[in-house]
């Protein structure tokens, strides 16, 4: 599986106690993928989506200074950790 994260930092605000931003995910891949977000330290879930293969889709959550997490749910793939978020 291959996936293209990025954090448009353009469109990030801080919301509360946390910074509102968008994920953008491709599928660069010839099968369908998952894309699947939790809070790092609660896994609360943020946002979870398949895509089909070519599709490119746009996450947007709520990411405290806790980080975040994310795996593709459909073929098993280890969680990425991101720890220690700060808005700039």
């Amino acid at each position: 599986m291959q996936e293209h994260i990025g954090t448009h930092t353009q469109q990030a605000q801080h919301i509360g106690q946390g910074i509102h931003g968008c994920f953008v995910v491709a599928n660069k891949t010839r099968k369908v993928v998952g894309f699947q977000i939790q809070e790092f330290t609660t896994h609360q879930p943020l946002d979870m989506f398949p895509l089909e293969p070519g599709q490119t889709k746009v996450g947007e959550v709520n990411i405290t200074e806790n980080g975040f997490r994310f795996r593709c749910p459909i073929n098993p793939t280890p969680w990425y950790d991101v720890e220690n978020v700060q808005a700039k």
